[in-house]
């Protein structure tokens, strides 16, 4: 029970950043000021595109990563959704408002959704590893050095950053890498 809780907040923190690209981007095509005029096609276009890209994002299942390990290949997969997920309302809107919607917004808000939903799942990666406060007594963490910094002291560091619970503490690198002079 307690995973379709978390993924229910989760698709809903997804809605509400898809919700709010939208909006931003007929705030920014109207300069802040949206027209009564283009009232119609605001409703409409939030009617279509929010269903949309919920439905998209469900089938991609970005509602279901863990955030909190988010990885480049997440964020490939968050793009390919949001395109997708773009693509579908920008086909509806075509069909059911025609010319009347503003072609700018498609763009707009395909790039604001890929900003704000990666920007949503990065951020709970980037707080649990950089801003969270850290767990370990500092007097009681051990100092250490990591000799031989290439790609396994890299990702040594990281594990000891996360988990704090370890008892370490990363002081520096050493690395063991020859380099000639030149003559």
């Amino acid at each position: 029970m307690a995973t379709i809780h978390r993924r229910s907040l989760l698709m809903t923190a997804l809605l509400l950043a898809a919700t709010f690209a939208y909006v931003a981007a007929f705030l920014l095509r109207f300069e802040f000021a949206l027209p009564r005029s283009m009232a119609r096609e605001f409703r409409l276009g939030l009617l279509i595109f929010i269903p949309a890209k919920a439905l998209v994002f469900f089938i991609f299942r970005l509602h279901e990563n863990k955030w909190k390990l988010v990885s480049v290949f997440d964020l490939y997969q968050t793009v390919i959704a949001n395109i997708a997920g773009s693509a579908l309302a920008v086909a509806v809107t075509v069909l059911t408002a025609g010319t009347t919607f503003p072609r700018s917004i498609y763009a707009m808000d395909a790039a604001l959704c890929v900003l704000a939903t990666a920007g949503l799942q990065f951020s709970v990666r980037v707080y649990r590893e950089v801003f969270a406060p850290r767990r370990a007594d500092k007097d009681a963490s051990k100092t250490i050095l990591i000799y031989g910094a290439g790609t396994a002291g890299v990702m040594l560091a990281k594990e000891i950053r996360s988990r704090a619970k370890l008892g370490f503490v990363s002081a520096d690198f050493s690395t063991t890498t020859n380099r000639r002079r030149a003559p």
